[in-house]
């Protein structure tokens, strides 16, 4: 975690595309789906007290959906502001030898727009295994979930994710990560629909460089392992 007075901002700027069939139940028709969203995150990181550090975030996406079915070609398109996130961070064990360091975090939601508020935590456990570093983390959200006309707007209440991976050092300057994600969401039912129970999976690399003093770029790319659809994320 940052120290004390420390602040660092970040930019992420990512584009996702979906790729998917679905047979309409009754129908037999095919329906293919190709979903595609820009997203740019902003996040800033503030060391508030030793081992304690906060911070915020918020999304901007513009999103394409289209479908293509029966022979009738559909396209909506989406641009907006996404929620705000804050969240505290705070290591509760430093590593030392033969146990790694303990963070827990405490984070939340707050609509900006026709969502839900939700709050939750998590634990990370990272080790250094000289040049690597482990990590792995797991989190809980409980989100108040409200019912929206609009069933694209509706959120499950529980979301359960888990994050396994590693960090290595190639050189002074440059490092490469993995990390294997996973995202389970619990059955959530709403006035005009229910949310089924899903799981998702996805596999993330990653490459760090030092630009300059204060500076660094990370270009990452992450393919879903779940579904029958084709996922990828590139930021």
């Amino acid at each position: 975690l940052l120290e004390p007075g420390e602040l660092t901002l970040e930019l992420g700027l990512f584009y996702s595309r979906l790729d998917d069939q679905e047979l309409e139940s009754g129908a037999g028709t095919l329906t293919t789906i190709e979903d595609e969203t820009f997203t740019s995150l902003y996040t800033a990181h503030y060391g508030l007290i030793e081992d304690t550090e906060v911070f915020a975030s918020i999304p901007f996406r513009h999103q394409r959906a289209g479908t293509v079915s029966g022979g009738e070609k559909g396209v909506n398109t989406r641009t907006e502001t996404g929620d705000f996130n804050p969240g505290v961070r705070h290591t509760i064990l430093r590593e030392q030898k033969g146990l790694p360091e303990v963070i827990l975090t405490v984070e939340g939601r707050i609509p900006t727009i026709e969502s839900s508020y939700a709050i939750g935590g998590g634990v990370a456990l990272v080790k250094s295994v000289d040049p690597a570093v482990l990590f792995a983390a797991g989190n809980y959200l409980r989100t108040f979930s409200r019912d929206f006309g609009d069933v694209t707007r509706l959120q499950s209440k529980d979301t359960f994710d888990a994050t396994l991976g590693y960090v290595l050092a190639l050189n002074d300057s440059l490092t490469i990560s993995t990390a294997f994600s996973g995202v389970v969401t619990t059955a959530t039912t709403f006035d005009a629909a229910r949310l089924l129970q899903s799981e998702s999976f996805s596999l993330q690399f990653g490459l760090t460089s030092f630009i300059t003093e204060g500076l660094f770029i990370e270009p990452v790319v992450s393919f879903g392992l779940s579904g029958t659809g084709n996922t990828v994320v590139l930021g």
